[in-house]
């Protein structure tokens, strides 16, 4: 049974399963990959920022940070790899739900914003964004 499992999550679909969506695969592989990319190495190059995102009730949060942070671009590497993207998909849902709180804690505390004034336009499309951002990347995590 275990050996099942561990190859259900590192080896690649089978060669009759042909993908009904070749377009939506390429582009969840792709826009996740940036995504978790992008987002994990801000986690070292904002990491202030990064850090008033998180709920004050988290524990160690520079540890947070970099622990995610580094989590994110792993996840985001492994996607590029076809033996490596099953676990890289449990890996990026996983982090969705890690990072739900820090979500609902910008969306309802104006200092958890990336930009000083919380009226800023940019703010106000960080609010905007997040939540359906998340849910496509869940979208694509699970396809």
């Amino acid at each position: 049974m275990p050996d099942r499992f561990i190859s259900f999550l590192t080896e690649p679909p089978q060669a009759e399963r042909v993908s009904r969506t070749p377009i939506f695969d390429r582009f969840c592989i792709a826009f996740l990959a940036a995504d978790w990319i992008l987002f994990g190495s801000m986690h070292f190059s904002l990491h202030a920022e990064t850090r008033r995102m998180l709920p004050e009730w988290v524990p160690i949060p520079d540890a947070v940070v970099i622990v995610t942070g580094i989590a994110e671009v792993t996840v985001g590497i492994l996607l590029l790899y076809p033996r490596a993207r099953r676990i890289a998909a449990l890996g990026s849902l996983a982090l969705l739900v890690l990072l739900t709180p820090a979500v609902f804690h910008i969306l309802y505390n104006d200092s958890a914003l990336p930009f000083p004034d919380p009226q800023d336009w940019r703010n106000r499309l960080w609010r905007l964004l997040g939540v359906p951002h998340n849910v496509l990347m869940a979208i694509c995590s699970i396809h």
